[in-house]
């Protein structure tokens, strides 16, 4: 397989995805308190924001990836370790419909042993991209819970509009080949 970071499309997403991520995360505190009806909610009560649901039946899928640490049972399984993917989206007749690359970084253990990571994730759509960021138990998420990731649309139809990515692994414990179900929620 070749480099990865080699391409500069590759390195030019990263760099992206990453400042993206990181403004994401500095001025997207209401992420939180928006969707579980915290402060920021409740401080524009007059705001009536249109939300939608799509991407019923697509999957993503990883076609490549470079890793930072061991491959064994499967890449990022400890502290420090990372990967940087390149994935395709199948719409619910599994056509091709789409592109994700993202890169994700395990950062810590929780108290309980589960290991803890970061995602920064960046999609193309049909309808326009949109560009992501999470904290996800990956324990969790192998044993088949849901990954969430907080997203802002960068273009087209998503330009402006905040919301949720949600993923499910098809198979656990997963491979390479493993498919993730989307979940996608848009308000704006």
């Amino acid at each position: 397989m070749p480099h990865l970071l080699n391409k500069p499309w590759v390195r030019a997403t990263l760099a992206a995805t990453v400042v993206t991520g990181l403004a994401i995360g500095i001025s997207g505190s209401t992420y939180a308190s928006e969707s579980e009806g915290g402060d920021a909610a409740k401080a524009r009560p007059h705001s009536k924001k249109k939300c939608v649901t799509s991407l019923e039946g697509w999957t993503e899928e990883t076609m490549q990836h470079f890793r930072i640490g061991p491959a064994n049972p499967y890449p990022v399984q400890n502290v420090g370790e990372a990967l940087i993917y390149d994935d395709l989206i199948f719409d619910e007749n599994d056509k091709e419909v789409g592109h994700a690359v993202g890169y994700v970084n395990a950062v810590r253990r929780a108290a309980d042993g589960d290991l803890i990571t970061t995602y920064n994730h960046t999609v193309e759509l049909p309808e326009g991209n949109l560009t992501g960021v999470g904290l996800v138990n990956r324990t969790e998420m192998f044993a088949g819970a849901e990954a969430t990731f907080h997203v802002k649309g960068t273009s087209g139809a998503y330009a402006g509009k905040t919301g949720t990515l949600k993923w499910t692994l098809l198979q656990s414990p997963p491979d390479f080949d493993t498919r993730v179900s989307l979940d996608l929620k848009l308000c704006g």
